[in-house]
């Protein structure tokens, strides 16, 4: 997996960021919307890694489709191999081939696993914002006083 952020931006007019990220299947853009009730705590940061969280997303689901095909494709062949008359179901053949699909099975639900965890990372950072920016802030307030 080679992914390289290319371009982060964010526009104050309209509270979009907008994140490009390039990898081996292509260009990826992600965005983010600052909503009305975090304009307080507006970060061009924030709203930039947000999106090119976004932009990750898309990109693993594109991984993810890519290994469905994959896998539709062994099953096809597997498929026609058993509707042959000579088909042995325990041949070396069929194995490898079987065990090719359990190996794609796999990476695809790997895959979907880390679109879930990250969906759940940006989510939780999202919610915490606020919380987090205020004990950063205590926390500075705190070290003044020493």
């Amino acid at each position: 997996m080679s992914v390289e952020l290319i371009h982060a931006a964010y526009n104050p007019e309209t509270g979009i960021s907008t994140a490009t990220i390039n990898t081996e299947l292509g260009k990826f853009i992600g965005e983010s919307k600052l909503h009305e009730e975090d304009k307080d705590i507006e970060s061009t940061f924030a709203g930039c890694h947000y999106a090119e969280m976004r932009a990750l997303i898309k990109y693993m689901k594109k991984h993810i489709e890519i290994l469905k095909y994959e896998i539709k494709g062994i099953e096809k062949v597997e498929k026609a191999m058993m509707n042959k008359k000579e088909y042995l179901h325990n041949s070396s053949e069929a194995r490898t081939l079987r065990k090719q699909k359990k190996i794609l099975e796999k990476e695809r639900d790997e895959w979907k696993s880390r679109v879930g965890s990250l969906h759940q990372k940006m989510y939780d950072m999202m919610k915490n914002r606020r919380k987090t920016l205020g004990e950063m802030i205590n926390k500075d307030k705190g070290d003044d006083k020493k």
